[in-house]
């Protein structure tokens, strides 16, 4: 059964402010995976007439070259055609990113040569994400192939449903626009000696954080505070251990 393996940190922070894919697949199954994107919020616009002319041209004339473009027997015939689609589309500046689903990573059962220009091509296309600066992600039905282990070498993540590959890029995107890191004190604080609940309570009550009313009782003879009051003072010092009442 395919297990998903998702992105490192260094990959989501490539992904960061990615919008517009691109999406490669065969058949049905680049159709579901348009819906899926989609219903993620990621947009997948239409290729320009110049890549949709250089794609027609590298690709056997039963590739479909819009967006998602279809290699339904492409790969069969050469499967060199993954990795020159990828290419080109990465570096045209249209996309943000590239998808790929389906079943790349299955040519190994065709034989020990195919099997062996699949892993080439698995790391040319991770060769090519990384020197276009952009984003490469990949669904499999064969998610624990080699070939897909060669994607994961080259940083490309590789996942066993287009459903956690759409989570995993919609995530990133949401989370692409930082706030910066937060103002630290120039100063330290003063050392926390004390790790039980009143002084604990105390030192958050002090910080804003606010508690239901409460007092600290340290005899047996404890009178209860007026009711308005919402001070976290100790009411009697002792040596005794403090219990909390409300």
């Amino acid at each position: 059964m395919p297990v998903d393996h998702g992105p490192s940190a260094a990959n989501l922070a490539r992904w960061a402010g990615a919008a517009r894919l691109r999406r490669r697949g065969n058949g049905v199954g680049a159709a579901v995976a348009c819906d899926v994107l989609d219903t993620h919020g990621l947009i997948v616009p239409a290729f320009g007439e110049q890549l949709t002319a250089e794609l027609r041209a590298h690709l056997p004339p039963t590739v479909a070259t819009g967006n998602p473009v279809d290699v339904t027997g492409g790969g069969e015939q050469d499967v060199n055609c993954y990795a020159e689609v990828a290419d080109r589309v990465l570096a045209s500046g249209e996309v943000d990113a590239l998808v790929l689903t389906g079943y790349f990573g299955g040519y190994h059962a065709y034989g020990p040569g195919i099997a062996a220009r699949e892993r080439e091509v698995a790391a040319r296309m991770a060769a090519s994400a990384a020197a276009h600066g952009r984003m490469l992600a990949v669904h499999s039905m064969f998610a624990d192939s080699d070939a897909a282990a060669e994607l994961r070498a080259g940083g490309v993540p590789v996942f066993g449903s287009i459903e956690s590959l759409a989570r995993g890029i919609s995530a990133a995107t949401r989370g692409a626009a930082g706030t910066g890191v937060p103002e630290v004190p120039l100063s330290p604080a003063e050392p926390i000696t004390d790790a039980d609940y009143w002084p604990a309570r105390t030192l958050l009550a002090a910080a804003g954080v606010l508690f239901p009313r409460a007092a600290l009782v340290r005899t047996r003879t404890y009178s209860r505070p007026p009711a308005c009051s919402t001070s976290p003072t100790p009411a009697v010092s002792s040596s005794a251990r403090p219990t909390r009442q409300p």
